[in-house]
């Protein structure tokens, strides 16, 4: 999991996207920071949550609301910038948060074994994914908390996701 906490609220900082699979994805954009969640300004409703490793975004077609959630390495490289790593996997989430799709661990694979992520790396993304899950997925443990609570000041109440 990654560790980072920033000092910053509700400031306007810049956030670097990397894809390593796709580098002319890769863009420079500007986000809005409360030291938890860099809520991005790129058009949809996209958050990164800081110390988690993981961007939502949010999509809503008719009446869907479906979350595409990236598990990315966060790195804050000097004051007011951050670069998000995408790390391959992806999870799918409905309007109802019991039932998601793990998407894309074959990729993560193959970063790791054509060189371009390490072990260490891989055991990190891994992790993240499980506690993820966890944390906001798995309410046959513990009760729903999808979308997080730390990004629902930010959602419209369209945005919002039924808890179970």
């Amino acid at each position: 999991m990654n560790t980072i906490k920033s000092n910053t609220t509700n400031k306007l900082v810049q956030v670097e996207l990397v894809w390593r699979k796709e580098p002319r994805r890769n863009r420079v954009c500007r986000a809005y920071s409360d030291g938890y969640v860099l809520r991005l300004m790129n058009g949809v409703p996209s958050f990164v949550l800081i110390t988690s490793g993981v961007r939502l975004t949010h999509f809503q077609r008719d009446t869907d609301r479906d979350w595409y959630v990236d598990l990315v390495k966060v790195e804050c490289t000097e004051p007011d910038y951050y670069r998000v790593t995408d790390m391959a996997i992806d999870i799918w989430i409905g309007a109802d948060p019991r039932k998601y799709r793990i998407i894309d661990l074959h990729e993560l694979i193959d970063q790791w074994e054509d060189g371009h992520i390490t072990s260490g790396e891989l055991a990190d993304t891994l992790m993240s994914l499980q506690q993820f899950l966890e944390e906001y997925l798995h309410g046959h443990y513990c009760p729903l908390n999808f979308p997080p609570t730390s990004i629902q000041p930010y959602l419209r109440n369209g945005a919002r996701a039924a808890r179970q």
